[in-house]
């Protein structure tokens, strides 16, 4: 081998060498910092907002019952009307009075539904910045409650 063969490669280990000493040097990289979410925080979260969904369907379907069975009744007392035209003002009243009931009553559940998903919004964001990333569920899924 020559001098000059000698020289050169000398060189190209040392360039490789110098390229490849930051790949083998001891990088003290922290870890990234972990996500935390207070889990036991999320179970209350869901408890307190699953609760509070349970307890206005309750109230919804107790006031629909209750306007089916004032229309029965009073469509069948509209029925005991001899008159024709009274009887027929009397049944448009019923059907009237139970469209409101109806109304009414989901527009009371979807106030407490948006309600209470509002303040699981709240909840949820006091259990960890992160809660939300796990879960992105949104009150979309009670809207067939109503």
């Amino acid at each position: 081998m020559s001098i000059k063969s000698l020289i050169i490669t000398s060189i190209l280990l040392s360039f490789s060498a110098a390229l490849a000493s930051p790949v083998l040097a001891d990088h003290s990289v922290s870890p990234t910092p972990r996500i935390t979410i207070d889990l036991v925080c999320m179970q209350r979260a869901i408890d307190k907002r699953d609760t509070a969904v349970i307890v206005a369907a309750d109230k919804y379907h107790a006031d629909l019952k209750k306007a089916l069975e004032t229309r029965r009744d009073e469509l069948k007392k509209a029925w005991e009307i001899t008159e024709a035209k009274e009887r027929r003002k009397a049944i448009r009243t019923v059907w009237d009075h139970y469209r409101k009931s109806v109304k009414d009553a989901r527009k009371v559940m979807r106030e407490a539904r948006h309600t209470t998903w509002k303040q699981f919004y709240t909840d949820r964001r006091q259990c960890g910045i992160h809660a939300l990333s796990d879960d992105s569920t949104n009150e979309s899924a009670d809207i067939h409650l109503q």
